[in-house]
């Protein structure tokens, strides 16, 4: 028997033309629904991420946009250009009040990205208690419990926060997590039933690269060519640990290697980075890249690396590690005080 096509409604603080993080595979699970016949509408914030600067063109309080036959309504919010965890929450906050008070044209379900944990919370709220409840489900892509406790907070505030996570988590109809151990954590630490907790996993949401000129790419991105190339590609944020590949460059620059590192993209962390990296020869920064250029710069380079602090390689869903077994590089991992390679 064939079942009726749904109206679903995806509310994320993330969403394209952002080009990592959430956002890339909050668009494709959009389109995906659509493709399979449901009524998709997205409500998601002005995009900003991973500069954390609004991005130009995008203007007003809210803009309507039709993005390959999906409905896609913008709502304004606050968005710190330092985001520290207080500065974070009132962007979350601002944008759950924004979808508080939002049209969300009945839809039959409703999906919730998380991050953002506490817009999640307030759209939930109304979910739950309004005149029409839709059924619910938070995906989510990030625990903000073990974040504070693999970043180096402090373990009371990591016990608070796992209290909120699994309060807001369990106010759903049910949660899908992208990893096992995501899942396990959610079962085990958060006290959610195991009935009430799907996994699904990420997938690679870039195309099949595309066939390019890899000498001319590199030249085009002042890359010799007797040189091995080690890119990170992505969020320049904390749980990367991204300060391996500061102290690698520097290191060959001082022992003369012709091994080059190239972080390439943007986050909180890239002006520290920067500051840190100045005057190593062996040390390049790269603006985000459009779509066609950053996969023909994953293709150009030798190695491609993903990054993580301590602790989060177990927990934290690298999106990164996509992008490396895609292109076929050959890759390795660092991380703080061990390390690992493959």
């Amino acid at each position: 028997m064939k079942k009726s096509p749904l109206k679903i409604t995806i509310l994320g603080l993330h969403y394209s033309p952002e080009p990592s993080g959430n956002a890339p595979y909050t668009t494709s699970l959009a389109e995906g629904l659509s493709a399979k016949g449901h009524d998709v509408r997205v409500l998601t914030g002005y995009p900003h991420y991973p500069g954390w600067r609004v991005h130009p063109g995008f203007r007003g309080w809210s803009q309507a946009e039709v993005m390959n036959g999906i409905r896609v309504k913008r709502l304004r919010h606050h968005v710190p250009h330092r985001p520290t965890g207080l500065k974070r929450l009132h962007m979350e906050l601002s944008f759950g009040l924004r979808l508080l008070f939002s049209r969300w044209e009945q839809p039959d379900v409703v999906v919730l990205v998380s991050p953002a944990l506490f817009s999640t919370a307030i759209a939930l709220v109304r979910a739950r208690f309004g005149a029409r409840r839709p059924a619910t489900a938070v995906w989510v892509q990030d625990l903000y419990s073990r974040g504070l406790v693999e970043t180096g907070q402090a373990s009371g505030l990591g016990k608070l926060a796992a209290r909120v996570e699994a309060g807001i988590l369990g106010m759903a109809d049910g949660v899908v997590a992208i990893h096992e151990r995501f899942a396990r954590h959610i079962v085990d630490e958060l006290g959610l039933s195991p009935q009430d907790v799907q996994v699904i996993r990420n997938w690679t949401h870039l195309p099949t690269p595309p066939e390019t000129d890899r000498l001319a790419t590199r030249k085009s991105l002042g890359w010799l060519d007797e040189e091995t190339i080690v890119l990170h590609a992505g969020n320049m944020g904390k749980k990367q640990g991204l300060e391996n590949v500061v102290a690698a460059a520097k290191h060959a620059s001082l022992i003369g290697s012709s091994t080059r590192f190239v972080l390439m993209g943007d986050g909180n962390q890239r002006p520290a980075l920067m500051r840190s990296g100045q005057g190593i020869a062996n040390l390049t920064f790269i603006d985000p890249l459009p779509q066609a250029e950053f996969q023909a710069a994953l293709s150009a380079a030798d190695v491609l690396t993903s990054e993580r602090t301590a602790g989060c390689s177990r927990y934290v869903g690298a999106k990164q590690i996509d992008l490396v077994f895609q292109y076929g590089s050959p890759r390795f991992g660092c991380h703080r005080r061990r390390q690992r390679h493959s």
